[in-house]
């Protein structure tokens, strides 16, 4: 057992709030590049008379929902993680 001075574990749990933030602060930037992308690739496949079309397109379309589906999940991660952390901070803060 390790003995952890107060200052020490107030360190700590100043550390694992400013990991959070950055944490939510990531998955929010990442969830704001899904929607731009989202919409880049929607105005590419259907483009008006430049609509990209074929199977070149298709398979761009499946892989860019694969992507999206993976970005999603990487943020909604970062984003209960970033929760878990705060949590034990807030833990470590009251004992």
């Amino acid at each position: 057992m390790y003995n952890t001075s107060a200052s020490e574990l107030d360190s700590v749990a100043n550390d694992l709030g400013q990991i959070a933030r950055s944490y939510t602060s990531a998955a929010q930037q990442l969830d704001q590049q899904v929607v731009t992308l989202d919409g880049a690739v929607a105005h590419v496949l259907s483009g008006g008379v430049m609509q990209w079309k074929g199977l070149s397109s298709e398979a761009f379309s499946s892989a860019w929902l694969e992507r999206r589906a993976r970005l999603q999940q990487a943020s909604l991660l970062m984003s209960e993680s970033a929760t878990q952390m705060t949590t034990l901070a807030q833990t470590i803060e009251s004992n």
